[in-house]
């Protein structure tokens, strides 16, 4: 998938599913992504950028990923090591502690978060495009009604 990523705020997310509504438990899981710049490098996503990427159940809001940004996998470094268009070697992460999220209210998102470390390593508006697998055990809990039983 292609993300656009803006100078002005060094960070991005997207939307990768909808959980059903009501409670979802996240029992474990894997994630392996490379990552690639698609624009000019030298102009845009520099060379060796320090790109650290998470899944949570918000969307980033800052370049610091944090809370509900980074609640179903913790923020991971990673070096965009590829030369222009190509690859950068996999980054490999697990959830490392079950969770439960609570979307009785409103159904849970899962978003995919991408943050770079420091102002230097993006000169421009860029887009990085993002491969790989991303394996959840989760278990949904539906909405429930309780009954009254008489006496």
């Amino acid at each position: 998938m292609q993300v656009p990523v803006t100078d002005a705020l060094a960070y991005a997310s997207q939307k990768l599913f909808d959980f059903l509504g009501g409670k979802v438990r996240i029992k474990g899981g894997t994630a392996r992504l490379q990552f690639a710049v698609l624009t000019t490098r030298a102009s845009t996503i520099n060379d060796n950028a320090a790109l650290s990427w998470s899944l949570g159940s918000a969307a980033a809001s800052s370049a610091a990923l944090a809370g509900t940004m980074v609640n179903v996998l913790a923020a991971t470094g990673r070096t965009l090591d590829g030369a222009g268009a190509t690859l950068s070697t996999a980054s490999v992460a697990d959830v490392v502690a079950a969770l439960t999220l609570d979307g009785t209210a409103m159904p849970v998102d899962l978003y995919l978060n991408l943050a770079f470390a420091t102002g230097t390593d993006i000169d421009a508006d860029g887009t990085l495009a993002i491969t790989g697998t991303i394996t959840l055990l989760w278990e949904n809990w539906a909405i429930t009604r309780s009954v009254n039983l008489p006496p």
